[in-house]
């Protein structure tokens, strides 16, 4: 029988008894410092889960619910926001309601993506010591996506033995994105391509995708302009009627264009922007 197992089945029988941490392993005939603590990481995972319960004086007793009362407990206890990840493996919810925000370790990100909107259910205790995180900033897990934040994204495509796989070009999303052979678009090793991402559930194997445009060669500076367009959705060309506007205006500077203004046209300028530059005003 399992440690977790014995313990529950134990506080179970005495619904009305608290224990302090020793007694209880003194119960469970806990042996050695390494099984001491595998007892008290459990228990405080089962405090934080609501299974168990500890008072001011750290004794433990077991909560006694209905069938199905835990799950019941979370949806009451659950919050929704906007998923925030850093470059490192945790990330921050920011609560639709006030703007607070809830950190997230890496173990309760489940399959949540940067910019997903999520229900996270704060824990009563923190449980993640993270250099990360202050103090005084609430805990919490992710308990459901509601929404995705994102549906494609770009990336470099990397090609492994039997498969190939897209690594992001945001730091943010921390797994790389299967990608089949057939769903490739004939793409080589290192272009740049945009992949729309598939549905993703299982949390334990990393998310697929589809390659929907390829762009060029990675390093090529004008494939890294269209991917960061592609990433933050920018447009790459002028609206029709900006462009109709332009075509307009005259070749040639008038009167009106130079009053009160210094014509350096005839000097000699040196500048350091390049000749392709499409304005001149580094080191004029």
């Amino acid at each position: 029988m399992s440690l977790k197992k014995k313990a529950l089945t134990f506080l179970a029988q005495n619904p009305r008894v608290k224990f302090p941490l020793k007694d209880l392993a003194r119960h469970l005939k806990v042996k050695g410092k390494e099984e001491y603590h595998d007892l008290r990481t459990l228990i405080e995972d089962l405090d934080r889960r609501g299974v168990v319960s500890l008072d001011d004086r750290g004794r433990i007793g077991y909560v006694a619910e209905r069938a199905g009362g835990q799950e019941e407990k979370k949806r009451t206890r659950r919050v929704i926001g906007q998923l925030f990840m850093t470059k490192r493996d945790f990330g921050f919810v920011r609560l639709e309601e006030t703007g607070d925000e809830i950190f997230v370790g890496a173990k309760f990100l489940r399959n949540a993506l940067h910019g997903d909107t999520v229900a996270v259910v704060p824990f009563a205790h923190p449980v993640t010591r993270h250099r990360g995180r202050d103090e005084k900033t609430r805990e919490g897990e992710i308990v459901e996506i509601v929404k995705r934040g994102i549906t494609t994204l770009t990336g470099t495509l990397e090609q492994a033995r039997h498969f190939f796989f897209v690594v992001p070009d945001d730091e943010r999303i921390a797994r790389d994105i299967y990608v089949a052979r057939e769903d490739a678009m004939h793409a080589k090793h290192g272009d740049k391509v945009v992949v729309q991402l598939h549905p993703w559930e299982d949390e334990h194997v990393n998310p697929e995708g589809t390659v929907v445009e390829v762009l060029g060669p990675a390093g090529d500076a004008r494939v890294e302009v269209m991917s960061v367009a592609r990433t933050f959705n920018l447009p790459l060309s002028f609206p029709q009627e900006a462009v109709r506007e332009a075509e307009q205006l005259p070749g040639t500077l008038s009167e009106e264009d130079l009053r009160d203004r210094l014509d350096y046209r005839k000097r000699v300028t040196i500048t350091i922007d390049p000749e392709d530059a499409k304005d001149f005003d580094d080191a004029v």
